[in-house]
């Protein structure tokens, strides 16, 4: 029972299906699901058809749709492709429901076919038909690497209608890339002009796969698949050879010179690591040649400097030239003759350096052109021409010529160009070599060229009759007749041509070219480029000598009639004379011309060509002029004038074209009825009348008064002057003016009224007596009337007070004073006066003149006459007796200073120098004399010689006892002798026993230490009586005459000193002398005992010397005592001192010893302690 149910569960499923399909068929289908159409077409939806293959299409009609349409059916059913109708031919009624289309062999297209009902707009169905064809090959597949960033593959998409898919690959040439191949990461579709689609794929390192970078080769496999089939495209692509570089970076020109240019640049960095390396090639092109050349090839291998690249483009041909460089990069791997591997350019453009110009210009010997001028003929002007160097040998900036002559640098060109030089005011007399360069910014031309112009009488003649005919087609023949009366044969013509933008009489600019032609040839054909005008000369030359050049004046047209004359026009105006010239065309002076007509007449205005009075007329009789002069014309009126050629048969050519022109302006006539309207003191008013004749446009009036001038408008018919001068006569008259002026009119004479008068000048006194006073003045500059008074204002000041007395009138300009003076009535008085001028019955003041102050005269006082001379005597007196102190000073200051006997005998000492700083500073007080001190006074009393005091302003040699008492620093032994050794003399004694020096110049500067005088001299030996100055160190072996006292030096101070034998002699102005080298000081430390016994009776202080002498550490010498006295020892045991006392380089030795008779001695010897002040340098 469950088997029955479950097969009747089957049969009525089944039924279910078999109704439903049925169901289904037996529906109207439609051609789009969804979309209701009156039908449908079969096959369905899109059609794919192979090339070569035809095409069916059946349409057909739902029964629907007839139902509800009967009136349509399959008759009207037609197919369009696109929008173009398919032929009936091609279309198969099939029954009255349905047609078929059918086409043998549709073309390879993508195309819509439509089924439509007439009548309806809607189509019955449509379907898009695809005619393609099989994947076809590749042709142009190719890849490549852009910088090394990258590798890019590309091909083109063959032509196929059929929807075609393409799969790019790669793998690498191992056993392990081959199972793994790269894909494409994304293919990239450009469709480029004309419908060609063209396919990219590109790998770099940022894309999955990566871009292999240093895989030398790829395999690539590219599968192509469509609806008709499939196609495999395999390609094995070397790498490095295909790797594009970038442009070279950063091309500069580092250093140029006139035929080479040194580059750098450098490599992409990307290209850096490129294992093969890169090709460098450099291009060039000069402005002057379009050409490109090679300059060189350079190879870099990877990892080299390639940032800085340098390479030197040499054998460049033009200095100063612009030249076009271009460096590209190839990897070194890429095939040498494939040019499209080469990188894009980069560019730099430099010039070459400068140099002087290759050549210098070229001449001929008949390159020249002379024009007469001057009155007497004598001076000439002369064109220089000559043929332009070719701009690429100019070498430089600024280019010209230079042209000088020969016999007379200071003759310069009055104008210069690229084509010619001008001279003017040459003499006829002189032969001229001219000398031409080329020159630029750099210089003049190694050469030059050399054009000779002869004297007048040495020059041979011109050519005749040069004529010029133009065929066309830049076809001329040059035709002239020889030169008449010649001086010298002809050895041959130049024939020149020169192109400009304009024909004669313009002087040529272009470029000069010429041919040399034999003497018997006159004429010649000669074919040039017919875009620009050309200008002709001739020449006719001689061994040494040439005519210069004769240019043709005008173009002669072949075959053409004469006509009217063109070339007039006015060439000078004036106001009643206008100049006009004329050019006879060429074509006009082929028949016989005997002369000219000008016709002319005044007219109203230009654009009005009708005379005002009869046209009148110029004959000229002479066939060569070119301008005539039309006088008697009337100024500022305007004329037209024409004129016409008159034959050999009295007939005239046409007229030719009327021109105008306007004289100029002259002087307009005088005006007239000039006169006075009003006047016053300070104006006069005028009026006048017009010129009856202007002769112009009036632009202006001038009224001409008395020297003066004023300007008004010509509109102006009346005026007033003013600010004139009152009671003045002024001469007046008036011009009118256009351009020029008139005459001045009649003058007109009139006085102008009474006015103010200008103030007076100060007035003046004259003493006549004790008690009369005359006061004068002037009369005003511009009294400006007649000044009838004089008003006189009067003030007096007598005892301090002030009274001024009533104004005083007077017709003259003197006023008297009475009684001034007598009595003392006043002392002093004041007058100022002004002019007053009387007009019908009006006072007109002048201002007061500044006011004159003066006095009484009064008698003078006996007493002041009685000082006079004994002021005089007084005076005198004075003089006397300063000239007598004068003269006494004079000699006061010769008288010298006498040492004591014991210092006099002085022997040379030789002295090492020590450090010294200047002179010690010694305190400004007095010291008592002591008894050496008395004796030395007194020999210095009875002696016969002055001795002078040392030169550094140190106190005299009589002075050392007590300088050294006045030290800190004594000995507190006795000598063996019983000698008592000085004492310290107090505060007290110091300041009331001052030593006082005679005979000290007042300016002399002020010293604060010790001194010794050391002339220089030759070393000597060391004499008795002297303390030897010594190093520290003790010195056995000493000259029991001499104690040794050490000296601290260092070694620049130390500098031998020595006294001579025989000092010269001294005088008192050496005290005048502030301390120098002459003087050293001692810094004593030690002072050494010797082998004898001796008393040291002073101190010396030496001061450092530098002097020129090598020799070093010679020992110091000092007098102590006299060498007869026995000492034990010139040992320094002094008692301990005040600090402050204490001067550096100071000891305290012995008292000094009795005196001893005066020896004699040649020089100054003295030995000062002390430096005294001015102020304490006085007479003993």
């Amino acid at each position: 029972m469950n088997t029955s149910k479950f097969k009747m569960g089957n049969c009525i499923w089944w039924c279910y299906i078999i109704i439903t399909i049925i169901g289904m068929v037996a529906a109207d289908r439609q051609c789009h699901t969804g979309v209701s159409t009156p039908g449908y077409t079969d096959p369905y939806g899109d059609i794919n058809i192979e090339y070569g293959n035809p095409l069916d299409i059946t349409c057909i009609l739902n029964d629907h749709f007839l139902k509800l349409h009967p009136e349509h059916s399959s008759s009207k059913l037609y197919f369009i492709r696109g929008q173009d109708v398919i032929p009936s031919e091609m279309i198969e009624v099939l029954n009255s429901t349905s047609i078929s289309l059918h086409i043998d062999k549709p073309p390879k297209s993508a195309s819509v076919y439509t089924c439509k009902l007439m009548n309806n707009t809607n189509a019955v169905c449509l379907n898009n038909v695809v005619v393609g064809t099989k994947p076809l090959p590749i042709t142009d597949f190719k890849c490549y690497s852009l910088n090394f960033d990258n590798l890019t593959c590309t091909w083109t998409a063959p032509e196929n209608y059929a929807k075609t898919g393409y799969n790019l690959s790669y793998y690498l040439p191992t056993r392990a890339g081959r199972n793994m191949p790269s894909q494409c990461p994304h293919i990239e579709e450009m469709v480029k002009k004309g419908g060609i689609t063209k396919l990219k794929c590109v790998w770099s390192v940022a894309t999955k796969p990566q871009y292999r970078q240093v895989q030398r080769t790829f395999y690539f496999e590219l599968n192509v698949t469509n609806h008709f089939g499939s196609y495999q495209f395999n390609y094995t692509f070397s790498h490095f050879p295909h790797v594009y570089s970038g442009p070279p970076e950063n091309l500069t020109v580092v250093n140029s010179t006139t035929n080479s240019l040194y580059l750098r640049w450098s490599v992409p960095k990307s290209m850096h690591a490129f294992p093969p390396g890169l090709q460098h090639r450099i291009l060039y092109q000069s402005q002057y040649e379009k050409q490109w050349r090679e300059a060189g090839f350079l190879r870099t291998l990877s990892m080299e400097d390639m940032d800085n690249v340098y390479f030197n483009v040499t054998g460049l041909k033009y200095a100063h030239a612009l030249y076009d460089i271009r460096v590209s990069l190839r990897s070194n791997a890429a095939d040498k003759d494939d040019e499209s591997l080469w990188s894009t350019n980069t560019t730099v453009t430099c010039f070459t350096d400068s140099k002087i110009p290759g050549i210098p210009p070229m001449t001929n010997i008949g390159s020249f052109e002379i024009i007469s001028s001057g009155s007497t003929l004598n001076q000439r002007e002369v064109f220089i021409y000559w043929q332009q160097i070719p701009v690429e040998v100019a070498n430089g900036e600024n280019f010209t010529y230079y042209v000088e002559v020969l016999e007379n640098i200071e003759i310069r060109p009055l104008e210069i160009t690229h084509a010619y030089a001008k001279f003017t005011n040459l003499s006829v007399d002189q032969r001229y070599t001219f000398q031409i360069w080329s020159k630029n910014t750099i210089g003049l031309s190694d050469h030059k060229s050399i054009l000779v112009v002869p004297k007048q009488s040495d020059r041979i003649s011109e050519p005749l009759s040069f004529t010029k005919i133009a065929f066309g087609n830049g076809q001329y023949e040059l035709s002239w007749e020889p030169p008449r009366n010649l001086n010298m044969p002809i050895k041959n013509y130049s024939l020149f041509w020169c192109t400009h933008d304009r024909d004669r009489p313009y002087q040529c600019t272009g470029h000069l070219s010429w041919k040399e032609l034999p003497a018997n040839q006159t004429v010649h054909n000669i074919t040039v480029s017919e875009d620009t005008i050309h200008q002709f000369a001739v020449s006719a030359n001689a061994e040494e000598s040439s005519s210069g050049m004769v240019w043709a004046a005008c173009t002669v047209i072949h075959n053409q009639a004469i006509g009217k004359m063109k070339n007039v026009k006015i060439s000078q105006v004036f106001s009643t004379l206008i100049q006009l010239s004329w050019k006879l065309e060429c074509s006009d002076r082929v028949g016989s011309v005997e002369g000219f007509v000008i016709y002319y007449c005044s007219i109203v205005k230009p654009s009005v060509i009708n005379c005002k009075g009869p046209e009148e007329s110029l004959i000229i009789n002479d066939s060569t002029a070119e301008q005539a002069n039309i006088t008697g014309l009337l100024p500022y009126e305007t004329y037209m004038f024409a004129v016409s050629v008159i034959t050999k048969h009295n007939s005239q050519s046409q007229k030719s074209d009327y021109q105008f022109a306007t004289t100029l302006e002259a002087a307009p006539s005088r005006p007239y009825g000039l006169h006075v309207i009003n006047v016053t003191n300070t104006s006069i008013s005028l009026t006048w009348n017009r010129p009856n004749v202007t002769n112009g446009r009036l632009k202006y009036y001038h009224i001409i008064y008395n020297g003066m001038n004023e300007t008004i408008e010509a509109e102006i018919e009346e005026y007033t002057i003013y600010n004139l001068y009152s009671y003045v006569e002024y001469s007046i008259s008036i011009t009118a003016c256009t351009t020029s002026c008139s005459e001045p009119s009649v003058p007109y004479l009139v006085q102008t009224l009474v006015g103010y008068p200008e103030k007076c000048s100060q007035p003046g006194v004259t003493f006549q007596n004790n008690s009369y006073i005359l006061v004068e003045w002037e009369r005003p500059k511009y009294p400006r009337g007649r000044n009838e008074i004089f008003e006189v204002k009067f003030k007096e000041k007598l005892n301090g007070d002030n009274w001024t007395h009533p104004i005083i009138n007077v017709t003259g300009t003197k006023y008297g004073i009475q009684d001034c003076g007598s009595d003392g009535k006043y002392d002093t008085f004041y007058i100022s006066v002004r002019a007053v001028n009387i007009f019908n019955g009006e006072r007109y003041e002048g201002s007061w003149s500044e006011e004159l102050e003066s006095f009484c005269h009064t008698p003078g006082s006996i007493l002041l006459w009685m000082l006079l001379p004994f002021s005089v005597m007084f005076i005198i007196f004075m003089v006397y007796i300063g000239r007598k102190m004068y003269f006494r000073y004079l000699e006061m200051i010769d008288v010298e200073v006498k040492l004591p006997p014991g210092l006099l005998t002085i022997e040379p000492v030789n002295i090492s120098l020590s450090d010294y700083d200047g002179c010690p500073k010694i305190e400004d007080y007095e010291i008592l004399p002591t008894m050496a001190d008395k004796e030395l006074l007194l020999l210095k009393r009875s002696g016969s010689q002055n001795m002078s005091g040392d030169s550094s302003g140190c106190s005299s040699a009589h002075e050392s006892v007590t300088a050294s008492i006045d030290s800190a620093t004594h000995s507190s032994n006795s000598s063996d002798s019983g000698t008592e050794q000085p004492r310290s003399s107090s505060t007290e004694e110091l300041q009331t026993n001052s030593l006082r020096l005679r005979n000290v110049s007042a300016n002399r500067p002020i010293s604060n230490k010790g001194y010794v005088t050391m002339p220089m001299e030759n070393p000597k030996t060391a004499p008795p009586a002297f303390c030897v100055l010594t190093d520290q160190t003790p010195i056995v072996s000493v000259n029991p005459s001499y104690v040794p006292v050490p000296v601290i030096q260092t070694e620049n101070q130390k500098m031998p000193y020595v006294l001579p034998d025989h000092l010269p002699q001294s005088t008192p102005k050496d005290l005048n002398k502030p301390c120098n080298s002459s003087y050293v000081p001692l810094s004593l430390s030690q002072i050494t005992e010797t082998s004898k016994d001796s008393e040291m009776v002073d101190l010396v202080s030496l001061e450092s010397y530098k002097s020129t002498d090598s020799r070093e550490n010679l020992p110091i010498y000092m007098q102590v005592a006299d060498p007869t006295r026995k000492v034990d020892a010139c040992n320094c045991n002094q008692p301990p001192l005040d600090i402050v006392a204490l001067e550096t380089g100071y000891v305290s030795i012995g008292d000094a010893p009795a005196p001893r008779p005066p020896v004699e001695i040649s020089a100054s010897g003295y030995v000062p302690q002390r430096c005294f002040d001015v102020k304490t340098l006085k007479e003993d």
